[in-house]
């Protein structure tokens, strides 16, 4: 019964599609404006074809054509921030930071199969067993990763990463992401234009904050001051007036015109005249470039993942410094030496429980200042300003980057 049920399913889809096609085509190349439509078509090529339909069952063929089959709804929601489709019948959803279970379910895996090729295809990206991934992003920005098989055993799996409204330091202060004397600390740092690196484990909430401090440099330098991004995909939401959006390019189906963002950073960090740059998350080799253009004298941000700011500055970024050639030939002293005098403040983004919620807040803020061994050796001297202590972000130690190389401002 169940494979009749999919079966006639399919066969109405196509049926829908045909019909549709030749009636407006316009219809299936925006099918979310036609719903009702939609709707009322398939009823009717149903009785005509004689199927034997059900309410449900045509509303699956409807959200099938929406785009998403039976996650529309989910994608549809203001609150859901993730979808986990970890197998054909079982997805998840995040909201408020929790991961729960769904009753949604595809009708098998040959339907979440479908979807899944659907969307490498529109990204124009390939999709089989030489290339059982893509890593991609929906018009809306969400950010799309999909598996297959031979690398997924329980058949295909697909995460969509959705973003929210950008926040402003002030919601963000208003939701207690960051405190009042944190952000007051903040507007200074983004005031002298200190290079800033927001780290911390996935979806701990970097971006989110990364986006309210390039809202914070509009307010302390004016909407005309010239900000530059380079990311891989783009996931940044700013709300700034002058500024322009780089995106690396993966190889297309044939496997050819890709773009890196080391590549970015090689040729176009240094040339764009901005007053910010920001760099979206660093990964690897790319790392060098960036903190090479740190040390030039213009202002940044960098994200990256770490779980604590003394491992960030001391062993992450510069273990991604020596994956590049030129870090490698330099060593780790330079790598060391490098990141001392590139980075000046690092704001740590976590994930904490707080009662039965769980959310996103920053846990510490530290200072890289620069401290001279006696072999000569310059390394990175980080200190901790803030840290998170009984469910509040409190300053533990003055303040002093605003003496390092900056200090002239």
């Amino acid at each position: 019964m169940q494979v009749q049920t999919c079966d006639s399913i399919d066969r109405l889809r196509l049926l829908v599609i045909d019909r549709v096609r030749s009636e407006s085509r316009e219809i299936l190349r925006q099918p979310g404006k036609h719903k009702p439509y939609l709707e009322s078509k398939a009823h009717l090529i149903a009785r005509s074809a004689g199927i034997e339909c059900s309410v449900d069952m045509i509303r699956e063929v409807v959200e099938d054509l929406l785009g998403y089959g039976p996650i529309n709804p989910l994608m549809e929601s203001g609150t859901v921030t993730e979808v986990q489709i970890s197998r054909y019948d079982k997805v998840y959803v995040e909201e408020s930071g929790i991961l729960l279970p769904t009753n949604v379910r595809f009708r098998n895996e040959k339907h979440l199969r479908t979807l899944a090729e659907k969307i490498a295809l529109t990204s124009g990206r390939r999709l089989d067993e030489s290339t059982p991934y893509v890593d991609t992003k929906l018009p809306d920005g969400t950010r799309v990763n999909i598996t297959i098989p031979p690398i997924s055993s329980n058949g295909a799996t697909i995460s969509f990463r959705r973003f929210p409204h950008p926040y402003t330091m002030e919601e963000l202060v208003e939701s207690g992401t960051v405190d009042d004397e944190a952000f007051a600390y903040t507007t200074e740092v983004v005031k002298y234009g200190l290079n800033i690196a927001a780290i911390g484990s996935m979806s701990s909430g970097k971006t989110t904050l990364v986006n309210g401090l390039i809202e914070l440099i509009g307010q302390t330098h004016g909407q005309h001051a010239s900000v530059v991004t380079y990311e891989d995909p783009v996931e940044l939401q700013p709300r700034h007036e002058n500024i322009r959006q780089y995106e690396a390019r993966p190889p297309n189906i044939e496997g050819k015109g890709g773009i890196t963002i080391k590549k970015l950073a090689q040729t176009l960090m240094l040339r764009t005249r901005a007053d910010w740059i920001i760099f979206g998350e660093a990964k690897g080799a790319e790392a060098y470039y960036i903190v090479d253009m740190m040390n030039t004298g213009h202002s940044a941000m960098m994200t990256f993942h770490s779980d604590d700011c003394l491992s960030a500055v001391m062993f992450r970024l510069p273990a991604m410094i020596l994956m590049s050639e030129e870090g490698r030939s330099e060593g780790r002293d330079s790598a060391l030496s490098r990141t001392a005098s590139a980075l000046d403040v690092v704001f740590h983004c976590a994930k904490v429980l707080e009662g039965s919620r769980v959310v996103r807040r920053v846990v510490q803020v530290a200072e890289v200042l620069v401290k001279s061994l006696p072999t000569g050796l310059v390394v990175p001297d980080v200190r901790v300003v803030f840290n998170r202590k009984d469910g509040k972000l409190q300053q533990v130690v003055e303040s002093k980057v605003f003496q390092k190389r900056r200090g002239w401002q």
